[in-house]
């Protein structure tokens, strides 16, 4: 079967593929991810085809440098699993990394693999768990909380760079012209940017993060002003790292439910150094 197999980097033509697999998945891809990601990392993504056809796929950007992270590892439909085409594809992927000298990586594991990840030398570092929020049609937007433009990239590059183990420019730059997403900010009497927040229409309902701020009362105030306007019993999901030590309080206060969902943040290389008290709620858990 691996004579017919082949891997390809996907195009702007065809990594619509990863986003369908991650829906058939129930992964709930946000509408416009694709033309997103492509756009901030196109040689990052890949499909590997059999007689042609894609079965598999596996996306791997690097932030700017020196660091990876390894997402939409699937192998679509069950009658072409346990094949090993998914180990061939990401032996090739790997391959590619380690000779541009690229050790550090990350990933969400689903806890059923982490012992696979482990064998790789990926470790655990903590859970990002899934909750949804339930709009209530009473938000409002703060006078604090300002929208931000696309404009305003390079702060936001600067901004985001404290909670990600590699500043992201070209990501944040597509990022930010997402046509199906709101982003807002808060900033200090100086200008400096305190909090930002984004939400994202995706297959199902709603999709925020990264939710970042210093305190957890400007969390909140970022969260209803990216869903006020929003029709009641809209449900927004959020992915929210259990190492913030205010995460229960965060929960508790927006009434969040749990969305029986969870992944591990595995971790390769030297593990970063982040202000884990001020990270509400991931980017994207398929490129962190």
């Amino acid at each position: 079967m691996t004579d017919n197999y082949e891997i390809v980097r996907a195009s702007k033509d065809n990594i619509h593929y990863l986003f369908d697999y991650a829906e058939q998945e129930q992964w709930n891809p946000a509408l416009d991810d694709d033309k997103t990601f492509i756009s901030a990392y196109p040689d990052a993504f890949y499909l590997g085809l059999l007689n042609g056809n894609p079965v598999s796929c596996l996306s791997a950007p690097v932030y700017q440098n020196s660091y990876a992270f390894i997402g939409y590892y699937i192998v679509a439909q069950p009658e072409n699993r346990h094949k090993g085409l998914g180990l061939l594809l990401w032996n090739h992927v790997f391959e590619q990394l380690e000779s541009k000298g690229i050790i550090n990586m990350g990933l969400n594991a689903l806890l059923v693999q982490a012992d696979n990840y482990a064998k790789g030398g990926f470790k655990g570092t903590h859970k990002n768990l899934r909750y949804v929020y339930t709009v209530s049609g009473e938000e409002h937007a703060p006078p604090e909380v300002l929208t931000t433009a696309s404009g305003k990239h390079q702060a936001i590059t600067q901004f985001d760079g404290q909670f990600v183990p590699e500043k992201r420019p070209n990501f944040i730059k597509a990022w930010l012209h997402n046509n199906h997403a709101h982003h807002c900010h808060i900033q200090d009497e100086n200008g400096a940017i305190r909090a930002y927040g984004c939400i994202r229409k995706a297959a199902k309902c709603y999709r925020a993060g990264p939710l970042y701020a210093d305190t957890l009362e400007q969390t909140v105030a970022l969260l209803h002003t990216l869903t006020a306007g929003l029709q009641k019993g809209e449900q927004v999901y959020m992915d929210i790292p259990d190492s913030n030590p205010y995460y229960l309080q965060f929960v508790k206060i927006l009434n969040l439910s749990y969305a029986d969902f969870e992944c591990l943040f595995m971790y390769r290389g030297t593990p970063p150094h982040f202000p884990k008290q001020k990270i509400f709620a991931v980017s994207t858990i398929e490129t962190g």
